[in-house]
């Protein structure tokens, strides 16, 4: 069998791309077409990366030109099955399975439907539109969890709930040549650790408000890349933080492990606007519990019941001023020993190895009741 993916980023920062294509390698002769980055050594699949054009209008023209490879690639390999990433490609992909007679399947990353009082700009508009219309040529589906799912069969008015496939990274193998920390740790300190995207939108402002709220003896880390990563720097000598917070750039996934095992707990922030962030899937819960750290995140439905299910962190409110989070933030440091008791069932209960069979049983199926359709 043989399988076409695509998505439209580079490969190297889509960790989700690069497990589910590692994971349908192993069922199938898969290759990977998307845009030219860094390269990522040892992949179990073929990558075919496309040059995007610059300049002026470059953002149509980049669309327009990866899509004509992207088709043009599955015409060539006339694949069993295309497996289109997120929704900049699920009208590619509907175009591409046409072309090469294959059967489609739609991942869909982020939820862009809208709630009612939610209104479209005009780009986010058209991504929308593209979906409705391309996901109804999809022989399955793919939502990152259970109420994304749902949603997108009540919305959409599909006749099967499409699978979940949860973003679950799997667990780093340790360093055994691991030296010293680097966050060089002061007697009597408490490190909590906030990774992902550097934005103030994201919950970043919340947090750095409420830093001085927080007991002295504790530090923040944070870890990640972002458009507001000097804005962030600013807030932090406005507040007067030097010294409170660290930041670093983006890591390597080895490295952030290392970071996270050295700090106290984790900290969750999603915006409460849109169904995508009230509805999120993020893999930071699954990386801070594979570093032994308990979790302090905001109560979108998803992470609150993880966490209440488990009993591995707390949560605040979207309107708990910068006081109640801080009170959160000491609570979960203090109580660290009794909320790591349940990590280890919280992640025997989620793991990748679990979510690759699902995928891997579902395209087959897929492949199969194509083949025999036609």
């Amino acid at each position: 069998m043989k399988i076409l993916s695509a998505v439209y980023n580079p490969i190297a920062y889509d960790g989700r791309v690069q497990r589910a294509c590692e994971a349908l390698s192993e069922i199938a002769d898969l290759e990977l077409v998307c845009p030219q980055g860094p390269q990522v050594p040892g992949l179990p699949f073929k990558v075919t990366t496309v040059c995007l054009p610059h300049g002026l209008g470059r953002q149509i023209r980049q669309h327009i030109r990866f899509m004509q490879a992207f088709v043009r690639r599955a015409r060539q390999t006339r694949p069993d099955v295309i497996h289109a990433h997120d929704y900049f490609l699920a009208a590619p992909g509907v175009v591409a399975a046409a072309a090469s007679g294959a059967a489609l399947v739609y991942d869909a990353h982020e939820l862009i439907i809208h709630g009612e009082r939610k209104r479209f700009g005009s780009r986010a508009s058209l991504w929308y539109r593209l979906e409705r219309w391309a996901i109804a040529y999809a022989d399955l589906v793919i939502a990152a969890n259970d109420d994304r799912s749902r949603l997108m069969c009540e919305h959409y008015g599909l006749r099967t709930q499409p699978l979940v496939v949860r973003n679950i990274p799997p667990v780093p193998k340790e360093n055994p040549q691991r030296g010293t920390s680097i966050l060089k740790r002061s007697a009597g300190e408490s490190l909590c650790v906030y990774q992902g995207h550097i934005s103030l939108k994201r919950g970043l402002a919340r947090l750095l408000t409420a830093m001085p709220f927080i007991p002295k003896n504790i530090r923040l880390i944070i870890v990640g890349g972002g458009p507001d990563e000097e804005l962030v720097r600013q807030e932090v000598s406005r507040l007067g933080l030097e010294g409170r917070v660290t930041i670093f750039g983006r890591v390597s996934r080895d490295e952030l492990h290392e970071i996270l095992q050295d700090c106290d707990i984790g900290l969750l922030m999603y915006p409460y606007e849109g169904l995508n962030n009230i509805y999120c899937a993020p893999n930071k819960i699954f990386e801070y519990a594979q570093a032994g750290l308990p979790i302090v995140a905001t109560d979108q439905p998803p992470i609150a019941e993880m966490l209440r299910t488990y009993q591995i962190g707390e949560t605040f409110g979207r309107y708990d001023d910068p006081a109640k989070l801080a009170a959160r933030v000491s609570s979960a440091i203090e109580h660290r020993h009794l909320y790591r008791k349940d990590l280890g069932r919280f992640l025997a209960d989620n793991t990748w190895s679990d979510q690759a069979d699902s995928l891997q049983r579902a395209v087959l199926q897929v492949a199969a009741e194509h083949r025999a359709a036609q």
